[in-house]
């Protein structure tokens, strides 16, 4: 869904409104337009779902991750304002040859944390919905082995992929 999302985007804020490629105003007039699709798209398929449009939470869950990137544009912009040349981590990096464990890790926190707070946005309506007919998925795997095999599952297969696909933290 991402490049036909981005493609609308891309046309309307480059060709329509004619904004410079990968200036600021360019980039989070993108981003909220890729965003709001998304936002209008999730809507779409809560109303198939039996979830009336002023029940749903997929419009502000989808339109937070634009206040959430900004805000994480803006850290980091402070945080590349704030360090000095001599303080090692250029050296840092040069050396591993990749961002350090610490600065994933906090990427990593920082994402976890926002999708922790938004995410009961989009999830409430469908857990709070009362229609029966109303399933993401048509069955249970958990009916049949279990909610800790499936735990098990679940993370062996994070596993195994981050193993094959050789996925950095």
């Amino acid at each position: 869904m991402r490049q036909p999302f981005t493609s609308v985007s891309n046309f309307i804020a480059r060709d329509v409104l004619r904004l410079t490629r990968s200036s600021t105003l360019e980039r989070y007039t993108n981003l909220s337009i890729v965003f709001l699709i998304s936002a209008i798209f999730h809507v779409i398929v809560d109303i198939l779902q039996s979830i009336p449009v002023e029940r749903s939470g997929s419009m502000p869950f989808y339109l937070a991750f634009i206040i959430g990137i900004m805000l994480e544009d803006g850290v980091q912009s402070l945080w590349k304002r704030v360090q000095t040349p001599d303080n090692g981590q250029s050296k840092e990096k040069q050396l591993s040859g990749s961002v350090p464990l610490w600065r994933r890790a906090a990427g990593m926190v920082w994402v976890m944390l926002w999708l922790g707070v938004t995410s009961t946005w989009y999830f409430t309506p469908m857990i709070q919905s009362t229609n029966d007919d109303m399933r993401v998925i048509p069955f249970s795997v958990v009916k049949y082995i279990g909610f800790q095999p499936l735990i098990g599952i679940t993370v062996g297969s994070g596993v195994g992929i981050a193993v094959v696909f050789e996925v950095e933290l």
